[in-house]
């Protein structure tokens, strides 16, 4: 009989532990809006680099077990009702406010501000190379404040081979995948998994 009771003081000792782990992990889950990037680069390829970071970081989060994403479709109803929808800069008021609507933790902004094709010759290899760089602001947006703030870039390169053409928007958007890959890592820095 005493053997039964301590048993089930250890089974509901357990049953705490786990659903108190539950609760643990979703507090700890934060919300993120992804906004649109600014073209700033007004390059040939400055539209479709904002593109593919968009997408390549907005299903890095969707992926992360750290993040839920605000829907793009909503995210974009915010803008529009905010009058941010062209600009990509959110300044604390707008900041706050979109933290309000759309109850997310924290807004991702950037602008790119290079997208370009380099054709490299060296003595060994001669080739091309993408190159994406981007001002990233990460938003706390229940205090307005900028939590993080950099310059990502990367880049990806094709060797030449006679007779086989440049891709130069797969170079653009394997530099962008690899930038955004970096963005991911720095918010995983900054929330991580727990």
């Amino acid at each position: 009989m005493k053997r039964k009771s301590i048993l089930q003081l250890i089974s509901l000792f357990v049953f705490m532990l786990i659903l108190s782990g539950a609760f643990v992990s979703e507090a700890s889950t934060k919300k993120v809006a992804v906004g649109t990037f600014a073209n700033g680069a007004k390059s040939r390829y400055g539209s479709f680099a904002c593109t593919n970071l968009e997408t390549n970081i907005f299903s890095g989060l969707v992926q992360n077990r750290n993040y839920e994403v605000v829907e793009r479709e909503q995210l974009n109803q915010i803008f529009r009702e905010l009058g941010l929808q062209n600009s990509g800069v959110v300044d604390s008021k707008s900041a706050i406010e979109i933290g309000h609507l759309s109850g997310a933790d924290y807004t991702l902004v950037g602008k790119v501000i290079t997208a370009e094709i380099i054709p490299f010759d060296n003595f060994l290899y001669r080739g091309y190379k993408g190159k994406v760089a981007f001002e990233m602001h990460l938003v706390d947006n229940k205090t307005g404040l900028v939590l993080y703030s950099d310059v990502i870039s990367d880049t990806d390169s094709q060797m030449y081979s006679p007779g086989v053409s440049v891709n130069q928007r797969n170079l653009i958007s394997g530099a962008a995948r690899s930038a955004a890959a970096k963005v991911l890592e720095k918010m995983n820095e900054i929330t991580p998994l727990t």
